[in-house]
C-alpha cells in the first residue's frame, strides 16, 4: 500500500467489522509487514502461504512472487525498477 488514504481506513474497517477469518498473504509489494508473519493483529493473521481443506480438496494460496526468478525477488534492486 504506497498511500494509506481515507478510502483505505473505511476498506479497513469494514474487513475489521466483519466476523470471518482474515488471512493476508505478505507478498513482495508487502516488506514492511515482514514481521508480522506468523503474528495476529486485530483479527488479521499475517502469513506467507494458507492452505485451507474445502469438499475434501486441499488448497494453497500464495503470492505469485514466490515463484518468480526475476528481479522482482531482490528487495533492493526492485526498488529501481
Amino acid at each position: 500500500m504506497r498511500e494509506f488514504t481515507k478510502s483505505t481506513l473505511k476498506i479497513i474497517r469494514h474487513v475489521l467489522n466483519n466476523d470471518k477469518k482474515v488471512v493476508y498473504i505478505v507478498g513482495n509489494h508487502d516488506d514492511a509487514l515482514d514481521g508480522f508473519i506468523g503474528e495476529e493483529l486485530s483479527g488479521v493473521n499475517f502469513v506467507k502461504s494458507y492452505e485451507f481443506v474445502y469438499e475434501n480438496r486441499k488448497y494453497r494460496i500464495q503470492h505469485g512472487d514466490e515463484y518468480d526468478t526475476g528481479i522482482v525477488r531482490w528487495r533492493y534492486t526492485k526498488e529501481l525498477v
